[in-house]
């Protein structure tokens, strides 16, 4: 985790926001609070241990989907000091651009618009403890629920790409090469 936890002011920063996180994060607090009612109710009409082997494993459930809704969710600040992953206005994870190692682009698949996406992972040349957030890279997502243009965030990663001499390694379409920058190409509808 950064020590400097406020969000990167530079002239360049852009800030690629994820469009409607309240609204998810509200429906997944109701969606857990409905779940621990019906789990008391059923507590007090039975005195037997099934509601118990029941929620253990929809509870451990509902908490991933929390945590992977809430990664997901972070927003992306590319600026002249490197890329970062924020909540509001603290910063959970920064890479600085001398510590890039890799960048690798991959095919995804989007469950909200059931089609291949584009994914990207930033790799630091330092790994962090495992138990950290995403295992110490930065993940972006090609998403329809992403407020501004995706091809703008490619194109101010890639003034910093060139900047800092990064490596790229794309694995697209099964073809795997090392492009010197990275390539947004729209996706067409299937």
């Amino acid at each position: 985790m950064n020590s400097d936890s406020s969000i990167p002011t530079t002239d360049k920063a852009v800030r690629f926001k994820f469009r409607d996180l309240r609204r998810s994060v509200a429906m997944q607090c109701l969606f857990f609070f409905m779940f621990v009612f019906f789990f008391v109710f059923a507590l007090r009409q039975d005195n037997s241990y099934w509601p118990y082997a029941f929620f253990l494993p929809v509870f451990s459930l509902l908490l991933f989907v929390w945590y992977s809704t809430v990664v997901v969710a972070m927003d992306i600040v590319v600026d002249t000091t490197g890329i970062s992953r924020c909540v509001g206005r603290r910063v959970i994870k920064h890479i600085p651009w001398r510590d890039v190692r890799l960048i690798w682009v991959f095919d995804s698949y989007s469950w909200q618009e059931h089609k291949k996406t584009l994914g990207i992972h930033i790799l630091p040349r330092n790994k962090e403890h495992p138990s950290s957030v995403l295992g110490g890279k930065v993940a972006i997502v090609e998403s329809p629920m992403r407020q501004g243009k995706f091809s703008e965030l490619i194109e101010a990663m890639n003034t910093y790409i060139a900047e800092h001499h990064i490596n790229i390694e794309s694995t697209v379409g099964g073809k795997t090469s090392h492009p010197d920058s990275l390539v947004f190409v729209p996706r067409r509808p299937d």
